[in-house]
């Protein structure tokens, strides 16, 4: 079983998580500020990782990098699937889960809070938090 995607060296949870890192910050100095051996290390991981899929992920903007199309994707990829192990985690600790939903205060009030019951049996011993946002 995937057989392909292991048999080749270059992807590891710590490369995944630089890049996140590289993503959330939006560049290698902020995602490790003031550490210099942190930034490099980042820099040659997120190399490995273009190399391993054969993309580039990062393009140069002036001074700065900016994720690419496949850097964008990849990005969304690696927290789909580190949310989904958390939750896995978090399952099996027996904690509760919490979602909030959040929209203006009239869908809320029409489509949400009408549903409610059954958005809470369909998530089981879940905490549910409404958000008022502005429209």
């Amino acid at each position: 079983m995937f057989a392909e995607l292991f048999s080749r060296s270059g992807l590891s949870l710590d490369r995944l998580r630089a890049f996140l890192a590289l993503a959330h910050a939006g560049s290698i100095a902020k995602a490790a500020p003031g550490d210099v051996t942190r930034q490099s290390q980042i820099s040659r991981q997120i190399s490995e990782l273009e190399t391993f899929f054969g993309a580039e992920l990062t393009e140069r903007r002036g001074k700065t990098l900016a994720l690419s199309e496949a850097g964008k994707r990849l990005s969304t990829l690696i927290q789909q699937q580190l949310q989904d192990l958390d939750d896995f985690r978090i399952e099996q600790s027996g904690a509760r889960k919490s979602f909030a939903i959040g929209a203006s205060a009239s869908v809320l009030d029409w489509m949400v809070v009408p549903a409610i019951h059954g958005i809470r049996e369909a998530l089981g011993q879940s905490t549910i938090r409404l958000e008022a946002k502005r429209s």
